[in-house]
């Protein structure tokens, strides 16, 4: 018996989901208690906006520490959604949970997706970017609090 997916999502990957949750509650109320414990000893964090990737738990808890104090300090409106991406011409790759962020300052908005690679229960790799375009992804209205 297949039970019913309220939040609408095709593939609730409940391992991706799960990440996904935790980074997103990280994003929104800048506390990594729920994230921490998932991380992978040797987990890559790749994003648009760094130009190398980062390796190691240690390297990447140190950064998302002192992200979130940086937006919690610079008063910008950030939320980070808990999404699906969804397959289009240019990203055919099957749907999956991801979190969909958004940054506000006046009249600038950025858009990311995050994705999330875990093995074992472990987020391997964290990748912030714009592939799959943000605009595309399936936005369930889950904000991780």
């Amino acid at each position: 018996m297949t039970q019913a997916n309220p939040s609408g999502m095709r593939n609730p990957d409940p391992d991706k989901l799960r990440a996904a949750r935790a980074w997103a509650k990280a994003y929104n109320s800048f506390d990594m208690t729920d994230v921490e414990p998932l991380i992978d000893e040797n987990v890559r964090y790749s994003s648009m906006w760094v130009f190398e990737e980062m390796v190691g738990r240690v390297n990447y808890l140190d950064y998302l520490r002192a992200k979130l104090v940086a937006i919690r300090n610079s008063g910008l409106l950030v939320s980070a959604e808990i999404a699906e991406t969804r397959p289009y011409p240019m990203y055919p790759l099957r749907e999956q949970p991801c979190v969909y962020v958004r940054q506000q300052s006046g009249d600038e908005t950025r858009e990311a997706v995050v994705l999330f690679e875990v093995d074992n229960g472990r987020i391997t790799q964290i990748s912030m970017t714009g592939i799959p375009i943000p605009s595309t992804v399936y936005r369930t209205g889950e904000i991780a609090l």
